[in-house]
């Protein structure tokens, strides 16, 4: 079933804005950079309406991001199309994680990999690649593995190491969908992708917990993935299968992670988020997760307790 790794993408452009529009584009950026999002907002909106593509593309990140103004993720999807129809291909990216989450917009697979499609044959690494990968698995389109392994030479091409990688693993289990972790503020409307992204497993998606949730099977093969992994002593290893599995609802991999955050094995000692899986795993009934959460409370000053609660009942 879909499992998913993060991958977070930035880019880079230059400003080719003349007159007056250029330089409210450019305090605008400098707002952005400042945290001043409110500003960047201000001087963006009049651009965007007489139709700058980048301009549209960033209200719709502080649209989407809830950045100076309440989060809008119907409105920042609007954005996204009006900019990716006059040719921002990130933009077009955006919206298809959008549609492929069912973010601001019906849930829509299909839709996604048209948006893909769009950024692919305009020469979008990450777009290919995912494209690929919708192909690879039959997702929203009809399953065509010659197809997909093309859209994979394609981003290998455009600098994607991580299509280097699947095209080596092509008789292996089928791949995972990348994400960009986050966006910057597009700078004009000419793109550039970086070529080198930066691999992020630790983020998910509604996509890849809603996959999970309904595989058993799927969750299952991540724990004991993870269980082998932890006794050869490759605890990060561990705690990258146990995440996935635990965010899609498994107490045995909630449990295990959390033993990982409170120990530190394989990442750093971490006691809200030990708080955090101990506690789901405590509510999901396993049994031995209060013991261990009851271990952890003792190490921490009633400060940290609050202060850990507190971050486990935030949104996620």
């Amino acid at each position: 079933m879909i499992v998913r790794t993060f991958i977070c993408l930035f880019i880079f452009c230059f400003v080719l804005l003349t007159g007056p529009a250029r330089a409210d584009f450019a305090e605008a950026l400098s707002a952005f950079d400042a945290g001043d999002y409110q500003t960047a907002y201000d001087k963006w909106l009049p651009l965007a309406n007489n139709g700058d593509s980048a301009a549209q593309r960033n209200i719709g990140h502080l649209l989407r991001r809830g950045l100076g103004i309440p989060q809008d993720l119907q409105n920042a999807a609007l954005w996204y199309e009006r900019a990716a129809q006059a040719g921002q291909i990130g933009a077009a990216v955006n919206l298809a994680f959008m549609y492929l989450d069912g973010t601001g917009v019906p849930q829509d697979i299909r839709k996604a990999a048209d948006w893909f499609r769009v950024a692919a044959r305009r020469g979008h690494a990450l777009a290919s690649y995912n494209l690929g990968v919708l192909y690879d698995r039959g997702w929203g389109v009809v399953r065509d593995s010659r197809r997909a392994r093309d859209l994979y030479i394609q981003a290998d091409r455009l600098g994607l190491t991580l299509a280097d990688t699947r095209l080596a693993q092509l008789s292996m289990e089928p791949p995972e969908l990348v994400i960009p972790e986050q966006d910057n503020p597009v700078l004009s409307a000419v793109e550039t992708v970086s070529a080198d992204p930066v691999l992020d497993r630790w983020r998910t998606s509604k996509f890849q917990i809603q996959a999970l949730a309904s595989d058993p099977q799927a969750r299952r093969e991540l724990l004991l993935a993870g269980r082998t992994a932890y006794l050869q002593g490759e605890f990060l290893t561990a705690a990258e299968k146990w995440y996935r599995a635990a965010e899609a609802g498994d107490r045995d991999a909630q449990y295990g992670l959390g033993q990982l955050y409170m120990r530190g094995q394989g990442v750093d000692i971490n006691k809200n988020l030990a708080y955090l899986w101990l506690s789901r795993a405590v509510a999901a009934g396993h049994a031995e997760a209060s013991g261990v959460l009851q271990e952890l409370l003792r190490t921490m000053t009633r400060q940290e307790i609050a202060a850990a609660a507190a971050a486990a009942a935030a949104p996620q």
